[in-house]
């Protein structure tokens, strides 16, 4: 069984590059960017728990995290399944 985490954080007082920049640092694991994403998407790895799939961006001055649960890390072919599901869903 998978379920879907949506956690959005919207910045209204300051720059949210420099607001949220301090993200990773609190962040379990490490960020992988994901090459030429216009977001600046990244995926969340080395979690610890292997508990899901997570992509990180940053759209406007709204920080996303969209974490897919219940995922067999451990098997290659479903996180890249998985990553290509994720990244095809549209972004607001």
């Amino acid at each position: 069984m998978r379920s879907v985490i949506l956690n959005r954080t919207v910045v209204t007082s300051a720059d949210p590059r420099h607001a949220l920049g301090s993200t990773p640092r609190v962040l379990a694991g490490r960020l992988e960017p994901i090459a030429g994403d216009a977001d600046g998407a990244a995926w969340q790895v080395e979690q610890g728990d292997l508990t899901g799939v997570t992509l990180h961006y940053l759209r406007g001055n709204a920080a996303t995290e969209l974490r897919v649960m219940g995922v067999d890390v451990k098997t290659p072919a479903v996180v890249r399944a998985l990553r290509a599901r994720v990244l095809a869903l549209p972004r607001r």
